[in-house]
């Protein structure tokens, strides 16, 4: 009897996915890998991760789908995505969207996250590869403000999503509102009290004269201005005059003792400005030498 014998080759290679980029920057599958669009479709079969900005086409043409079809399944009118979001790219043709997409009513930019805060009126659009210090840094206000005015992104920034708007500023009743005391610890007789105005009257500042009686600033907690931007100048004269002995800076909340105790100069002018733009950081200006001694 004879034998018949069979060889059966077997190659071993690897598989990839016709949905997986090479970068594995777009991702495909049937489960999303980045937050779930708003109003996409429950029904939806199939979803594509849109990691970094790209060709609408080329989205359209990789899921072999039509802009009507996009538009349907994940409720969007135009060409609106945002970066870091998944889309759906599958689904039945009945299928529809959850809601019917409509902008929030809000008088800020949309998208933006929920718990906001309400009197903001500066806002940044997150890219991909920011976080929350470089937001704070390029903007030049404090880490924490942004917290605050931002919650929902955590103090781990874990809530920060690129292609959504996030709260760079406030406004309110006043950037900061000061009281000028006789001593230097915020204590004894309150000489003047004055407010820097969100918008309007002394929006940009206003001169104090101190006449060589006031020893400290209590600036109140309240207020808009950013964390480290309570600019204080000194002046010569009354009427924030003469020579210049340049700036200071504190915070909201804070009690701030003046510069010589308040001996050799008899005014301050007080706004709200960051201190990097100030003419000493940026090397356009200088100011005057230090009195030897007291001007009153």
């Amino acid at each position: 009897m004879g034998f018949l014998c069979f060889t059966f080759f077997i190659v071993l290679g690897s598989l990839s996915s016709p949905w997986a980029d090479a970068d594995g920057v777009h991702a495909r599958g049937i489960t999303p890998k980045l937050p779930k669009a708003d109003n996409v479709t429950p029904q939806c079969t199939w979803w594509y991760d849109y990691g970094v900005e790209g060709p609408y086409q080329d989205m359209l043409e990789d899921s072999d789908i039509s802009l009507q079809q996009f538009q349907q399944w994940n409720g969007v009118s135009g060409e609106e995505r945002i970066v870091g979001r998944a889309y759906c790219v599958e689904a039945p043709t009945d299928a529809k969207p959850a809601t019917t997409p409509s902008k929030p009513v809000s008088s800020g930019p949309w998208p933006s996250r929920p718990g906001t805060i309400g009197t903001c009126d500066r806002h940044h659009l997150a890219i991909a590869g920011e976080s929350c210090w470089s937001i704070a840094q390029k903007n030049g206000i404090d880490l924490n403000d942004f917290f605050t005015w931002n919650p929902i992104v955590g103090r781990d920034c874990s809530g920060l999503w690129a292609g959504y708007h996030f709260c760079i500023g406030v406004s309110g009743p006043s950037q900061f509102q000061v009281k000028a005391l006789f001593h230097v610890d915020c204590t004894g007789q309150v000489l003047k009290e004055a407010g820097i105005g969100a918008n309007g009257a002394n929006s940009d500042g206003l001169c104090l004269d101190t006449d060589c009686k006031v020893g400290s600033l209590e600036v109140a907690a309240a207020g808009s201005c950013p964390s480290g931007q309570v600019q204080i100048s000194y002046w010569e004269n009354p009427g924030c005059s003469g020579k210049w002995y340049g700036y200071g800076y504190t915070s909201r909340g804070v009690c701030r003792r003046l510069w010589t105790d308040g001996w050799k100069f008899k005014a301050v002018h007080i706004r709200c400005a960051p201190p990097q733009d100030d003419c000493t950081s940026k090397n356009t200006c200088s100011y005057d030498a230090e009195p030897d001694h007291g001007v009153c």
